[in-house]
């Protein structure tokens, strides 16, 4: 809706609407993992990941919100700072995001830095342990509400819920999740002068002999390992390894690349927020109703789809089926990216997705930036705000 032709009012109310149901949505997967935590049901994956390409993915997450509070937001690592490692991606992710989205939250004016190091000393021939902080010029707390910050339902003071809403719930998440990773959480804050997150986590190293096969997937997309903000090789107008500048990109206009999009979704709303979003993004679609309609739709394709978003629960054919149809194709059918689009968001869902040929996961409802990160990550494309990909070395740092 926030996408038509609106007047000043009707986008207020939308934008309203929009906000709360964010917020509701936060406020359930918060309860949701805290309760997983409390009852040790949540168990960390372990999968080869890029860590320098995922901070610059969480923190591109986050640039209009601290561009829109006229805050710089920058991220810089260790040059020591591995390109691969094998560990759950996506729990430190959320650790990042939360500890980013409260720096922005809570700082009205100057900048986020957001840095991460190799802690050699505490690291072994088999594992690694990285430190990461998150560092603003925020309000900054009294060193007596640093103390209680880590528990469950708590936050700084009771004005706090009030100005900023929340459930106190999000730094306790963090905190344990740090410590399932054989790591901690700690804070450094002076009032009014800002404050620093930090937390330590623990990596397997890469072993090629275990996971050569993930790990070609990581290397093989063309140019997305050499992010202008993640200290990569240059490559074009890829800025120096040492850029240290804010992560709100100005891109060049660059025409929309006609990548081929197959969306098999059998909900009529899902449907049409899902394609909205895609041809938002640039991308043709083509609509498949349910499964078998999906693999039709491959095996008569005279150029093959550039990614396939499958639901799950579809009649006639399910996306898990689908895409196993799918990959016994052969061909160009067989390399084609997948995305699972399913309300099933737990780790064994993700876990049988993959299991079965899938290339990653994302649970609805998602909003726009989880969807770029996926698609940036299947894809090798790079996305200027609101348009559409291009390639990654078109893109410049902001003066």
């Amino acid at each position: 809706v926030l996408d038509t032709d609106l007047d000043e009012e009707q986008r207020d109310y939308v934008e309203t609407i929009r906000a709360s149901t964010d917020s509701l949505l936060h406020i359930l997967n918060d309860i949701l993992d805290i309760s997983k935590l409390n009852s040790k049901q949540i168990v960390l994956e372990s999968r080869p990941f890029n860590p320098r390409k995922l901070l610059d993915q969480v923190t591109r997450t986050f640039g209009a919100n601290a561009s829109g509070k006229g805050l710089e937001l920058a991220v810089r690592f260790d040059e020591n700072l591995p390109t691969h490692l094998v560990g759950d991606d996506l729990r430190l992710r959320q650790i990042l995001a939360n500890l980013i989205g409260n720096a922005i939250k809570f700082t009205s004016e100057g900048r986020i830095d957001i840095v991460a190091d190799l802690l050699e000393d505490e690291s072994s021939e088999t594992d690694l342990k990285l430190r990461f902080e998150v560092r603003d010029t925020g309000v900054g707390l009294e060193p007596e509400d640093c103390e209680k910050l880590f528990r469950p339902f708590t936050q700084a003071d009771s004005s706090t819920a009030r100005l900023f809403g929340g459930t106190g719930l999000g730094l306790a998440i963090c905190k344990r999740l740090a410590e399932l990773m054989d790591g901690r959480v700690w804070v450094e804050s002076e009032r009014g002068k800002g404050s620093v997150f930090g937390f330590t986590a623990r990596f397997e190293r890469v072993n090629t002999l275990r996971h050569g096969a993930a790990l070609h997937a990581l290397t093989a997309l063309p140019d997305l390992r050499h992010s202008p903000f993640t200290g990569g090789e240059q490559t074009g107008a890829t800025p120096p390894r040492d850029q240290t500048g804010p992560v709100c990109p100005r891109l060049l206009e660059i025409p929309r690349n006609g990548r081929r999009v197959l969306l098999a979704e059998d909900n009529e709303v899902n449907l049409k927020v899902a394609r909205l979003t895609l041809e938002r993004l640039g991308f043709a679609v083509e609509v498949a109703a349910n499964g078998r309609e999906a693999v039709d739709a491959v095996s008569r394709a005279e150029v093959a789809f550039d990614l396939i978003c499958m639901d799950i629960q579809m009649p006639e054919l399910n996306g898990i089926d689908a895409t196993r149809e799918i990959r016994a194709l052969g061909g160009a059918a067989a390399e084609i990216p997948i995305l699972a689009m399913t309300g099933h968001a737990f780790t064994e869902d993700r876990e049988r997705c993959l299991e079965n040929g899938m290339s990653a996961h994302i649970a609805k409802p998602f909003d726009l930036g989880e969807l770029k990160a996926r698609l940036e990550e299947l894809l090798g494309v790079t996305f200027a705000g609101d348009s559409g990909p291009v390639r990654p070395q078109l893109v410049e740092l902001s003066a």
